[in-house]
């Protein structure tokens, strides 16, 4: 039986690249080693993928969440979430005191 070397496994790698006018963009790169049939590295085969918009949809998503929460808690009126069904998902702390339920209960 012959026996070979694993080969090196060679991780992901993220490239925050900040731009001269203020701009980022957020890559994402990987290589694999080429060898000869002697076992000898000759180079590398790599690719970079632009994760940018990926990142600011995300970043957008979380800022959204945030204000959405603040205004949802902060309400000075009983709000609700339902579905479609009318179960409700959630509810906050107005709606409960007005309706005499627990915040734990609203939820789905």
């Amino acid at each position: 039986m012959e026996m070979r070397p694993r080969p090196r496994a060679f991780p992901s790698l993220a490239i925050i690249v900040f731009h001269p006018a203020g701009t980022v963009s957020w890559l994402h790169g990987r290589a694999v080693p080429l060898k000869n049939r002697n076992g000898e590295i000759t180079g590398y085969l790599g690719s970079i993928t632009d994760l940018t918009a990926h990142h600011q949809a995300e970043e957008a998503r979380c800022e959204s969440e945030t204000r959405f929460r603040s205004i949802f808690d902060g309400a000075t009126t009983g709000m609700v979430m339902s579905d479609l069904q009318g179960y409700l998902l959630e509810c906050n702390r107005l709606f409960c005191a007005c309706w005499a339920i627990s915040e734990s209960s609203c939820a789905a």
